[in-house]
């Protein structure tokens, strides 16, 4: 389902989804977050490109509030997609 803003997405991803200060892959990530936690979708998307000597891949980050567990109510990005384009954060 698609990622809308007001609406609850998870991470779908897991190795853990990393919620960061900045939407960029190269920032460091402040708190990982769980498979199957919901988050409140706040804004987004803005997208940041990550590329190395291979390819590249246009990843949209999005501004979430987590729901559950002991980072309950922490706000940052969260990238959709991970630098492999496998999604990582899915609407609900």
């Amino acid at each position: 389902m698609n990622i809308n803003i007001g609406r609850e997405a998870v991470v779908t991803n897991p190795l853990k989804n990393n919620l960061r200060p900045l939407p960029q892959i190269d920032d460091e990530p402040f708190i990982e977050i769980s498979d199957g936690i919901p988050v409140l979708v706040l804004d987004g998307p803005l997208t940041y490109t990550y590329s190395d000597k291979h390819h590249a891949v246009d990843i949209p980050f999005w501004v979430v509030r987590v729901l559950d567990g002991h980072d309950r109510d922490r706000v940052g990005w969260m990238a959709e997609i991970s630098q492999s384009g496998k999604t990582i954060l899915t609407g609900i």
